[in-house]
């Protein structure tokens, strides 16, 4: 379900699953991060950064 958010529309329902990727496994977070990332809205890539250095990990 996560996984299906992401695909939204709104870019605000996204940015929230990013801000949401400490409640969820690893490799869910890391693909939600990896797809924040190369999202079209500058707000949800963002929040995809502001997570990566927060928690110092990366996609592979």
């Amino acid at each position: 379900l996560v996984l299906q958010l992401m695909e939204d529309t709104d870019c605000r329902v996204r940015k929230a699953v990013v801000d949401s990727v400490d409640f969820v496994s690893w490799p869910t977070a890391r693909t939600i991060i990896r797809r924040a990332l190369q999202d079209d809205h500058v707000q949800v890539r963002r929040a995809a950064s502001n997570k990566l250095a927060q928690h110092n990990m990366w996609p592979e």
